[in-house]
């Protein structure tokens, strides 16, 4: 995020548009015109929908506008002209600390570099940057809010990506399948223009002429190619455990030379129709039977003869189609050089780029298969064994602060719902993770059993919450159904209540035994639903502390199954007809505002004021 701040403007600076123009790359202008090939990140769908209360959107518009490169270079240009200078959050939270007072530098320093442990550590780093700020009497309300919010991300995400392979290694545990593919790599889905007729939707007039603006894909999702200083050394392409590159992440941009290098990647060809019916998409089995894939299946990209090897175990790992000798194959995997076309000439309007944070495998017993099988005299199947197959689904972590949502967020569901498409998978589950210690345990779970519309943190206000953790002290924040959580005590697991038979959700308890030698924990007892529904598993940790390491007494793991047929919830149908003309108007407004200097100036301006009323402003006039 860039924050801007007024500085004065020296006579050297102090130059009219028309020089400033004049001296500016012809490529940057060009880039002022370019509508096309936006990069939009998987976990910022939901906010961009309207589904996110805590995402900052007009300053969202702004990173949008100044995507990539060239786009940073247009605004150094327009920050120049309007006597602004721009800083990185890290920068700016530096600059306050340092206006605060030594004390201030200092509880910053940590705050940027500790790895804290459990939930109520990273809450104790937080708190102790804003006494520490308080104390000092430098900063006014405006500064000291700025200064709580950039040290409140970046402790929280730091949080979350210092534990997430052990997360998942837990996860993977619990469940009994590997996790595979664990921020691997990154897949692009292109869409352009397309309109809909408004009688198309579910509450619309049937006999009005009004057009529904909107996105459709260009084809299939599919793998962008890593760079080097992306890969992990002494792993190959189809690595399964490949760890996330410090300092990558999902949310990232490319250079120009990166777009047209993507624009131009292979992708494999398919002779059927690659548009996407999302209301007429059948359950990945059947489509594979019948040879029609109506639904978004993922598509590699082209890979290079030395990763040629590779390709069959890193493209395409949610297939679920198999070979008569039971061995695993994708449908969309053709090694035939002649099957393989450029992509389209055309740019796309917009991406949509992510990446999961893992695939896994599911055996499931498939009811609609029903009437397929032959059934005996006594209405057994003689041949039950054709109902069991197997399936893969996303795995989508998320670290909560203070307890897990139940269910989870719309805005979380929406981004499980893009990797489904992405990975050609139906069904996704969201593991939501806490770690606490043993002093606060109890307290900590306890809130679960009440509406955390309830909850308030009178000493720091989280306005927003990231990806990794969310915020739980909000009115906005969705009320969790006392039916859908079981209380578990992770100190005495003894005391454990036991679960009501037809609740949809399982306790999952395991404790483990610590020896004083900080011997290796036994597991004492497992028991998992194959509900799909909520299960909420409570681990007490017991290994022995190594020096340098944080502590976490226990964990706390949720997870939440979500699929994209939810009858409930109807995401194919919400994704159609809400969610992507949505995103269109969004995209739309960003290339308005980008082709036009005075839109860029007054967006710039509002921002640096804190003016949150003009800038909501221009985002509802150029999205309407």
């Amino acid at each position: 995020m860039h924050v801007m701040h007024q500085r004065p403007r020296s006579p050297g600076n102090d130059v009219d548009s028309d020089t400033t123009t004049s001296t500016l790359e012809e490529d940057v202008l060009d880039f002022r015109f370019k509508s096309h090939s936006l990069r939009i990140s998987a976990s910022n769908v939901g906010a961009i929908g309207g589904f996110h209360p805590y995402k900052n959107l007009p300053q969202m518009l702004m990173d949008l506008c100044y995507q990539s490169s060239l786009g940073q270079k247009l605004l150094q240009h327009d920050a120049n002209l309007l006597g602004l200078s721009i800083k990185s959050d890290e920068e700016t939270m530096k600059e306050l600390a340092k206006k605060a007072g030594a004390v201030t530098v200092e509880a910053v320093k940590k705050a940027l570099t500790s790895q804290v442990g459990t939930t109520h550590d990273a809450s104790h780093v937080k708190e102790n940057v804003l006494k520490q700020a308080a104390k000092s009497g430098n900063l006014n309300r405006q500064e000291m809010k700025q200064l709580v919010e950039i040290t409140r991300q970046s402790v929280d995400t730091g949080f979350g990506n210092v534990h997430e392979a052990e997360a998942l290694d837990l996860y993977e545990k619990k469940c009994g399948w590997e996790v595979r593919e664990r921020n691997s790599v990154i897949k692009e889905w292109p869409f352009r223009r397309c309109q809909y007729p408004s009688g198309d939707t579910m509450h619309s007039d049937q006999n009005s002429n009004i057009i529904l603006e909107s996105a459709e894909p260009i084809c299939e999702a599919y793998e962008k190619r890593f760079l080097e200083k992306f890969r992990v050394a002494g792993e190959d392409n189809g690595g399964t455990k490949r760890k996330r590159k410090e300092g990558h992440t999902a949310n990232y941009c490319t250079d120009d030379d990166d777009l047209r290098a993507a624009q131009t990647n292979k992708i494999l060809n398919n002779s059927r129709d690659t548009s996407i019916e999302n209301g007429q998409r059948l359950p990945l089995h059947q489509n594979e039977v019948e040879g029609e894939f109506s639904g978004a299946v993922a598509v590699c990209g082209s890979t290079s003869s030395t990763d040629a090897e590779d390709t069959s175990s890193s493209c395409n790992t949610a297939s679920n189609s198999f070979e008569k000798d039971g061995s695993k194959k994708s449908p969309l995997l053709l090694q035939n050089d002649e099957k393989i076309k450029e992509a389209p000439e055309e740019p796309p309007l917009f991406y949509i780029a992510g990446i999961a944070d893992g695939i896994r495998d599911e055996l499931w017993y498939d009811e609609s298969s029903s009437s397929l099988c032959p059934r005996s005299i006594n209405g057994v199947d003689d041949d039950d064994d054709k109902r069991w197959k197997m399936r893969s689904i996303v795995v989508e972590l998320k670290h909560r602060m203070r307890f897990a949502k139940l269910p989870p967020p719309f805005y979380d569901q929406i981004q499980a719902i893009v990797y489904c498409y992405m990975y050609r998978v139906d069904e996704a589950e969201i593991v939501q993770v806490i770690r606490g210690k043993r002093t606060n345990a109890r307290q900590l779970l306890a809130q679960a059993s009440i509406c955390p519309n309830t909850q308030h943190d009178e000493k720091i206000n989280n306005a927003n919450e990231n990806e990794e953790v969310e915020h739980s002290g909000s009115a906005n924040d969705d009320c969790a159904r006392p039916s859908d959580i079981i209380r578990v005590d992770a100190v005495q697991p003894d005391l454990l209540p036991s679960a009501e038979k037809g609740s949809s959700t399982i306790g999952v308890t395991e404790a483990l035994v610590r020896s004083e030698a900080g011997v290796e924990n036994k597991e004492q007892s497992f028991h998992l639903s194959s509900n799909t529904g909520p299960t909420v598993a409570a681990v007490k940790t017991g290994k022995k502390q190594t020096p340098g390491k944080p502590s976490c007494d226990f964990i706390d793991i949720t997870t939440s199954r979500v699929s994209l047929y939810d009858p409930i919830m109807m995401h194919l149908h919400n994704w159609k007809y809400t969610i992507l003309p949505r995103i269109r108007s969004f995209v739309d407004a960003v290339y308005s505002i980008r082709r036009d200097d005075h839109k860029r100036y007054q967006l710039l301006s509002a921002l640096d004021a804190v003016d949150e009323k003009t800038s909501w402003d221009i985002l509802h006039f150029e999205c309407a």
